[in-house]
């Protein structure tokens, strides 16, 4: 059974690329009507967002967050947002899902004047290592090599464990390769093989493994 949706002349253009005299456009497929409608719903309004920016001189281009509050619901609203977009929302997410294996410390006082330094330099989580094929270093360098390192730093540290009086993990910079395919100070490009969502997680995660 088709169904038949009222759009203006804007908003058919938005939703589905052409315009109808009529103004109403028919949908044989119940999903294909229900996303015709979701887009009508968010053109609206972003038309709205944008009158209510104009009507108060404020530039919409400045506007990076806002809440758009209802009856029903209210909610937080990033138009810039993209799904890569690293936002505290999602940053709380992937925090509160990691499950910490706490150790007990113990109770006895070392009494050795011995400390292990763990030292670590230029990760580079997410560098894409030969993007052209004349790379300098054209090592594979990903999520999988990255554990594969850790191991062998866990390895040693394990080897020539004994009653140390402290460890000390000590992280030189250069953790992360880029951000946005850039430097993550900005300036100019870097080859990546991973988003920055995927990066982000991989650097925790790597951190919380050693």
């Amino acid at each position: 059974m088709s169904k038949r949706l009222t759009m203006t002349d804007d908003e058919a253009m938005h939703v589905v690329g052409y315009t109808n005299p009529s103004g109403r456009y028919k949908f044989s497929d119940e999903s294909a009507f229900k996303l015709a409608v979701e887009k009508r719903r968010l053109f609206r309004e972003k038309g709205v967002f944008d009158k209510h920016c104009a009507e108060r001189g404020i530039n919409k281009d400045d506007v990076s967050i806002y809440w758009d509050k209802t009856q029903e619901f209210s909610v937080l609203v990033r138009p810039k947002a993209s799904v890569d977009d690293l936002t505290p929302e999602y940053i709380e997410d992937i925090i509160s899902g990691i499950k910490f294996d706490y150790k007990q410390l113990s109770s006895t006082i070392s009494t050795s004047n011995e400390i292990l330094r763990v030292i670590i330099t230029d990760v580079h989580i997410g560098m894409e290592t030969d993007s052209t094929g004349y790379g300098m270093f054209s090592e594979i360098w990903n999520e999988e090599e990255a554990f594969r390192r850790l191991d062998v730093v866990i390895s040693e540290c394990s080897r020539i464990k004994r009653n140390f009086k402290e460890v000390h993990v000590i992280d030189l910079g250069d953790y992360l390769d880029g951000w946005n395919g850039q430097t993550t100070r900005g300036g100019h490009n870097l080859p990546q093989n991973l988003s920055n969502r995927k990066a982000f997680d991989l650097c925790v995660i790597v951190k919380i493994e050693l």
